[in-house]
């Protein structure tokens, strides 16, 4: 499994904010994609927001600060999902953007 995989499974899963958080930094410290951290640290200060609120007994505020900030995750899903549909390894995502091509012929 992917990481893109993990963090759909991940943003999808129904829990407290602090666990999705949590799991979604652990995913951040083990990917390369720079691309990936860019749109999982947005939705993660998204997340920290709201559970501040949460947390404060503000339910309705910390739902408003999600569902109005809601193109980070939107982002996020969209990124994972293309890469998912790329069906490369990770390795061969940055290595691509960063200039490598694959052998036409292997033989």
């Amino acid at each position: 499994m992917t990481i893109y995989s993990k963090v759909l499974i991940e943003v999808n899963k129904i829990g407290s904010l602090t666990t999705q958080h949590n799991n979604l930094m652990k995913m951040y410290y083990q990917t390369e994609d720079t691309l990936l951290k860019e749109r999982l640290r947005s939705y993660c200060k998204e997340i920290t927001k709201a559970d501040r609120y949460n947390k404060d007994k503000m339910h309705l505020a910390a739902q408003n600060i999600i569902s109005n900030n809601i193109h980070n995750k939107i982002s996020l899903i969209n990124y994972c999902e293309q890469m998912v549909m790329s069906e490369k390894p990770e390795w061969q995502i940055m290595a691509e953007r960063n200039g490598w091509t694959p052998p036409n012929n292997w033989s």
